[in-house]
């Protein structure tokens, strides 16, 4: 990892995602929150109610996201100092007494397939080869569907998210790059049973 992008705790909700991210000025807060939106669009589609955004649960994520990405790692479990778990997380972040699940991917910036090759091409472009035309950076929608779409191959990553007794959700991203390609983590927050307290 070369580089890491940070994120301010409160994405916006229903902004139009449809923009295609300019890498230089990513804006995080609005990816995390077509997360979310992509997140309630599939758990409407389950016929499962779509849950709240709660500011303390997204200052949980984006924070994780940071951590993630620093760290060049996936784990539920940061052994590296952090708070530990993720309703240590949700604690350190302002919350009282959570209960919650959460959910992490990370996929590049460019809409590629599994395994695709990529190369850099000599103008700093990236392309499906040497020589081809540049491939076009996701839009804030289309990496949060993305996204999403992975949680949804995962029984246990879909079980988080269609949960029925979820009553809020926080998200946060950030961007790292690998082998000069950008990156993005994404972590889901969800609270289960009641709505979260805070002190």
């Amino acid at each position: 990892m070369l580089a890491c992008a940070s994120t301010a705790p409160a994405p916006t909700p229903s902004a139009n995602h449809a923009d295609t991210i300019e890498f230089r000025r990513v804006d995080l807060n609005r990816l995390a929150a077509a997360i979310c939106e992509a997140s309630n669009e599939v758990r409407r589609a389950d016929g499962s109610a779509a849950i709240p955004n709660q500011p303390i649960l997204t200052r949980a994520a984006a924070r994780y996201a940071r951590r993630l990405a620093e760290l060049g790692i996936l784990s539920h479990r940061d052994r590296t100092g952090g708070p530990h778990g993720p309703n240590d997380r949700v604690r350190a972040a302002g919350g009282r007494d959570p209960v919650v699940v959460e959910n992490l991917a990370s996929a590049p910036g460019y809409p590629l397939r599994p395994g695709e090759r990529i190369y850099t091409r000599r103008d700093g472009n990236i392309a499906r080869s040497e020589r081809g035309p540049p491939l076009r950076p996701h839009s804030y929608r289309s990496l949060a569907r993305t996204v999403v779409r992975q949680w949804l191959r995962s029984p246990a990553h879909r079980k988080t998210l269609l949960r029925k007794d979820a009553r809020q959700i926080g998200c946060g991203a950030a961007m790292f790059y690998n082998r000069s390609v950008p990156w993005f983590v994404a972590v889901q927050t969800v609270q289960l049973y009641e709505a979260l307290r805070s002190p």
